[in-house]
């Protein structure tokens, strides 16, 4: 039977808010939103699933029930989870394999030499934002606070990129800013990922700081390294 079969006759034994609750989560769970993203209107979404609004007002409220999304009059719905356990993370990273050794060959190209720019041609203020991500990455570290982490991780690396004052290295970041943000959100769900990126960052961050390029260039090589070895172990046995 075809795929466009199975699902006809999956939705036929399930209510159709039951149907949009589960279209939703895994919708979520894809990494296509971080944790306080807007979702999509209900008349975006009824369009969308080719669904009634009542049954969208519906799956709202089931996916509020579950802690997923806060909903408030006037500003629609808001993501508070995105359900990515370890466990999933670890498949998503044998099922994606092929995505990551592409993501990580532009990794390599890109960002060490973003870095070695950086400790040329970073301004003071891009420095502070640097320090600024950094500090609160390593206190996400300590309350092993997932979202957080995503979200400083990200203003870490592309605030390396950013303080490399070129544009396309900047264009070339931000055409990858939903692919970085998928491998991230799944990343830090492996609680170690977290602090082994701590000293990685530090020595980065302190030899941009003390405008040192070649060091700058070996400390970011050497984090992608690490962060590829640790993605080849969990690909290439059995985690859990």
């Amino acid at each position: 039977m075809s795929p466009i079969l199975v699902e006809q006759s999956r939705r036929k034994r399930q209510t159709t808010a039951d149907w949009v609750v589960d279209t939703l989560k895994k919708h979520i769970a894809s990494g296509n939103y971080m944790v306080g993203d807007k979702l999509p209107t209900q008349m975006e979404l009824a369009k969308m699933l080719n669904v009634g609004r009542s049954s969208i007002r519906e799956a709202m409220r089931e996916l509020q029930v579950l802690g997923l999304v806060e909903l408030r009059t006037g500003s629609g719905a808001t993501l508070l989870s995105t359900m990515i356990t370890p466990e999933s993370a670890v498949n998503w990273y044998k099922e994606n394999a092929l995505l990551l050794t592409d993501l990580f060959e532009v990794r390599f190209a890109l960002e060490p030499a973003s870095a070695r720019l950086a400790a040329i041609r970073a301004s003071k203020e891009d420095i502070d934002k640097l320090e600024e991500a950094f500090t609160l990455f390593v206190k996400a570290a300590a309350a092993v606070d997932v979202n957080q982490l995503v979200f400083q991780d990200e203003a870490f690396h592309s605030g390396i990129v950013r303080s490399s004052h070129n544009p396309f290295f900047l264009k070339i970041s931000e055409l990858l800013t939903q692919e970085f943000r998928r491998y991230r959100q799944r990343s830090f769900r492996i609680s170690s990922n977290s602090f082994e990126a701590v000293d990685p960052h530090r020595d980065i961050l302190n030899a941009i700081s003390r405008r040192d390029p070649d060091s700058a260039f070996l400390h970011m090589t050497r984090h992608l390294e690490l962060s590829l070895r640790g993605i080849t172990a969990v690909t290439t046995s059995e985690y859990f």
